[in-house]
C-alpha cells in the first residue's frame, strides 16, 4: 500500500490481521512480533524473552461457566453457514482427522466439553479454507487449529487461524505441494547444521536422512510431537514472535542438540530416522529455543536461503540427486509413527519412483 495511494478494504484487512498477530500471546511473557514494524529477525531475536508458558493459565476459555460465550461463537463467525461449509471438498477429510484427536486434549477437559470443541473445530477449519480456493487442506493443520482453539477459544482461534494462513509459512503448506513448501524450507535445516556443525551434516547427509523426518514439526508447529501442552504453548509463542522460518531453526537446534545420540547411531536412514522422530519427553525447551534464536542471529534467512545456500550446494560436491517423495497430505501421518523398517521401506520405493526432476537439494 503507497501513502500516496487510498486505502483499500483489502489494505485494511492486512493491517487488521498484522494487528491481531502482533496482540496474540499464548502466555504471560512479553514478546515482539515479527509481524510489528520492525521486520528485523535480529531484533525479534534479540527482544524476545524464553520462559515457561503455563498451559493452564493461558486458557482463560476453560472454566466450566463459559460455555455460553463458547456456544456462541458459532454464530460470531457468520458467513457461510454450516450447511455451506459442508459442501466443502475438504469437509469429509477434515471431521475425520479432528475425530482422531482425543490425544491431543489436556486431560482435565470433560467429555462433553472435549466434545463441543471437536464439534467447533472441523467448521472453523473448513471456514479457513473457505477464504481461498487455492488452499488445500493438509494433515496436521487440524493440530495448529486445535491448539489456538484450547488457549484462545473458537472465536479468536478461528480469527488467528485466518490470520497465519495468510501471513505466515502455513499459506505456503495450504496452496503449494507439500513437497514444493514444507520439505524446501526444510533443506534449509542442512545448511544450519553445515554452518555449526560440519561433521554432524555430513554424517545426516552420507546415511541419506533426508528431512522427512522433521516434516511433522514444521506442519504443526511441534505440537503433534511435544508430549506436554505447556511445551506446546511456549512454542506457538516463540513461533507467533520470530521469523516465519524459525520453525526450521528450531529444528536443526533439536537436531544438534541431539548430536551425541545420533552419532552412536549405526549410519543408516532408518535408525537415524526413527531416533530423530521421538522427541524426548524430558526436552529442555528453553534451551533449543535459546539455541534456535543464537541460529538466527548468526545466520539470518535471508543469507541461508541465499547465498549460505549457494556455497552449501557448492560445498557439498555434487550432491547426490534423491528425489523428494511425491507426499500424500492427507496422509501425512504415515510418516509421522512411520518405525525404522517402515520408514526405509517406504523412503526406497518412493525416492526410486518419485518425480525425477525434485530434488532434496535443487
Amino acid at each position: 500500500m503507497s501513502l500516496s495511494e487510498p486505502a483499500t478494504p483489502s489494505d485494511y484487512e492486512e493491517i487488521e490481521t498484522i494487528k491481531l498477530l502482533d496482540s496474540i500471546t499464548f502466555s504471560d511473557h512479553s514478546r515482539s512480533s515479527h509481524f510489528a514494524d520492525d521486520d528485523s529477525p535480529r531484533a525479534s531475536a534479540i527482544n524476545l524473552s524464553v520462559k515457561h508458558s503455563d498451559f493452564e493459565s493461558a486458557v482463560s476459555t476453560f472454566s466450566e461457566d463459559d460455555g455460553e460465550e463458547l456456544s456462541s461463537s458459532s454464530t460470531d463467525l457468520a458467513e457461510p453457514s454450516v450447511a455451506d461449509l459442508k459442501l466443502h471438498q475438504e469437509w469429509n477429510q477434515v471431521e475425520l482427522d479432528v475425530n482422531r484427536l482425543l490425544s491431543r486434549f489436556p486431560p482435565y477437559i470433560s467429555e462433553e466439553r472435549r466434545l463441543f470443541l471437536q464439534n467447533e473445530l472441523t467448521p472453523i477449519i473448513v471456514r479457513v479454507l473457505w477464504q481461498d480456493r487455492s488452499f488445500r487442506y493438509y494433515q496436521g493443520f487440524h493440530d495448529v487449529c486445535l491448539t489456538l482453539v484450547l488457549v484462545l477459544g473458537p472465536k479468536t482461534g478461528y480469527k488467528v487461524a485466518k490470520a497465519l494462513s495468510t501471513k505466515s509459512a502455513f499459506h505456503n503448506f495450504l496452496t503449494r505441494s507439500l513437497e514444493d513448501s514444507a520439505m524446501r524450507d526444510l533443506s534449509y535445516m542442512y545448511v544450519l547444521l553445515w554452518k555449526e556443525d560440519p561433521g554432524l551434516e555430513r554424517f545426516m547427509r552420507n546415511a541419506s536422512v533426508g528431512c522427512m523426518f522433521a516434516l511433522s514439526w514444521i506442519l504443526t508447529w511441534f505440537s503433534h510431537s511435544l508430549r506436554e501442552y505447556s511445551q506446546v504453548v511456549q512454542f506457538f509463542d516463540f513461533f507467533l514472535s520470530n521469523d516465519p522460518l524459525m520453525p526450521v531453526y528450531v529444528s536443526a537446534a533439536l537436531v544438534l542438540s541431539r548430536r551425541n545420540e545420533v552419532f552412536a547411531c549405526e549410519p543408516e536412514m532408518p535408525i537415524i530416522h526413527h531416533l530423530l522422530t521421538r522427541i524426548p519427553e524430558d526436552i529442555n525447551v528453553d534451551e533449543v529455543l535459546s539455541a534456535a534464536s543464537q541460529l538466527i542471529l548468526s545466520y539470518p534467512p535471508a543469507l541461508v536461503q541465499g547465498v549460505f545456500w549457494d556455497r552449501y550446494l557448492e560445498q557439498i560436491s555434487a550432491p547426490k540427486k534423491q528425489s523428494v517423495p511425491k507426499i500424500n497430505r492427507y496422509a501425512v501421518n504415515a510418516w509421522f509413527f512411520a518405525g525404522a523398517a517402515t520408514a526405509a521401506v517406504a523412503y526406497w520405493i518412493l525416492t526410486h519412483y518419485s518425480q525425477p526432476d525434485i530434488a532434496w537439494f535443487a
